[in-house]
């Protein structure tokens, strides 16, 4: 027996600043997945930000996967080896984020599969 899970979207009347911020990560969380797993998996900060249109900082509380939507962590951030060319960047101030890489774990590319197979046949 499939058992759904019946969720509503909540009214504007119904909204609580603490609802508002659950909302706000639920989308934030689930649009990492989905951008993540429609190019291959792995992204770079900034090429992600970029396609999110999500300021760093934003972002940046995201390189901290929590299990607030999951049991298992969703997706794993690296820092980028350093090339010489960002050495050089780094060295005279002009590069001022570290170059990360949010790359979908297993249970990540599983749920974002999910996701997007719900999206085509809904």
């Amino acid at each position: 027996m499939d058992m759904k899970r019946e969720t509503a979207i909540p009214k504007l009347d119904e909204l609580t600043p603490s609802l508002i911020d659950d909302l706000e990560d639920l989308y934030l969380t689930s649009k990492i997945l989905v951008t993540l797993n429609a190019y291959g998996g792995s992204m770079s900060y900034l090429d992600l930000r970029k396609k999110l249109y999500v300021d760093s900082e934003r972002l940046a509380v995201y390189t901290w996967p929590d299990s607030a939507h999951s049991e298992k962590p969703l997706f794993e951030v690296k820092v980028k080896p350093p090339t010489f060319k960002g050495k050089v960047y780094k060295l005279f101030g002009w590069l001022k984020e570290q170059d990360l890489i949010f790359t979908l774990t297993e249970e990540g590319k599983r749920l974002a599969a999910e996701i997007a197979t719900r999206e085509t046949t809904s």
